[in-house]
């Protein structure tokens, strides 16, 4: 059986993270302990081995699913990023628990994952723990997870792209779709024309702001969500533009602008975009305004102008107009 379609020819490139807090693990193309304490919404990297302890020529194909990419390269291939889920449990999610058994004397294995207990100590199948969190309905920014089945190799698969688990079925009878298991984020934006709800995050350790259209973590000891104050977009729309965010990790803060004029300057990085707002008001939107904190060196997005004469704050004007929360 040839699964070189899993992964496009067996090359595929690990999918930026969306995630503005997520650049370090794009660029190392792993999750290490630090990143794995610090953020709730992660990369779920996919392995693809195979177990021919005594058939050579019949290969066991073994799908299995991890926060990191600890088991390269002795697992292989690694084909990087399948989609992102929760270390934890955050408000809407639900655990999904990965199970072990073997197939056969020989030693193979199979991994399947679930939402319930109902396969646990039953059938060869071991107790479970929870691989990750994830949402029983559809969100916004969610994907549907497809589980999927090889009866010939009794291997079970996931995947959140429905026309590959159509022509998986259509190259090999053997497999069978079981259905939707739950719903994910996609290594990249779903995009959608509908405003989306902008997450601010302050971060108390270093005062700083940050702006993401993705529910990047549940509060970690230094990081808590503060507030949804407007909407905006995650593909560009009539009138809109791209708004980038930046981070300093000099003064440990963050600051979005709709141009690329701070990119790797003044200890600046070189941005990424955040989402697109409007330039000018249009109707229906609302302006948010910008400030910065001559004390605490710390910039500020917000819908309420009365920090404008205020000690420390000073005020840098409309960054955008977005949408309203209503």
């Amino acid at each position: 059986m040839c699964l070189a379609v899993l992964s496009g020819g067996c090359k595929k490139e690990v999918s930026d993270q969306r995630d503005s807090l997520a650049t370090s693990i794009s660029s190392k193309n792993t999750v290490n302990i630090a990143d794995y304490n610090t953020y709730s919404l992660l990369p779920i990297f996919e392995y693809q081995s195979y177990l021919s302890l005594y058939k050579i020529n019949e290969p066991r194909w073994v799908f299995t699913y991890h926060f990191t990419n600890y088991l390269q390269p002795t697992v292989k291939p690694f084909f990087g990023v399948k989609f992102l889920a929760y270390n934890r449990q955050i408000e809407g999610t639900m655990p999904f628990y990965k199970y072990m058994r073997y197939t056969n004397s020989n030693g193979d294995v199979d991994f399947a994952y679930m939402s319930n207990r109902s396969i646990a100590n039953t059938g060869g199948w071991n107790s479970g723990e929870v691989a990750f969190y994830a949402f029983p309905e559809e969100t916004p920014e969610s994907v549907p997870l497809f589980g999927m089945f090889h009866t010939g190799l009794s291997k079970h698969y996931l995947t959140i792209d429905y026309s590959l688990a159509q022509q998986l079925i259509n190259s090999d009878s053997q497999w069978r779709l079981d259905g939707t298991l739950g719903y994910v984020l996609p290594p990249t934006p779903k995009p959608t024309t509908a405003p989306l709800p902008v997450y601010e995050y302050g971060q108390d350790n270093d005062k700083s702001h940050l702006y993401t259209l993705i529910r990047t973590y549940d509060g970690d000891g230094n990081s808590i969500y503060k507030s949804t104050q407007f909407k905006a977009y995650n593909t560009q729309v009539t009138g809109s533009v791209p708004i980038y965010i930046f981070r300093n990790n000099q003064s440990k803060d963050w600051v979005l602008q709709s141009n690329n004029s701070i990119a790797n300057t003044g200890g600046w990085d070189n941005g990424k975009l955040a989402f697109y707002a409007f330039p000018t008001q249009v109707p229906g939107s609302i302006p948010v305004y910008a400030y910065w904190n001559t004390s605490d060196n710390k910039h500020l997005l917000t819908l309420d102008t009365g920090l404008t004469g205020t000690q420390w704050w000073r005020y840098d004007g409309i960054a955008f107009y977005a949408v309203p929360n209503q």
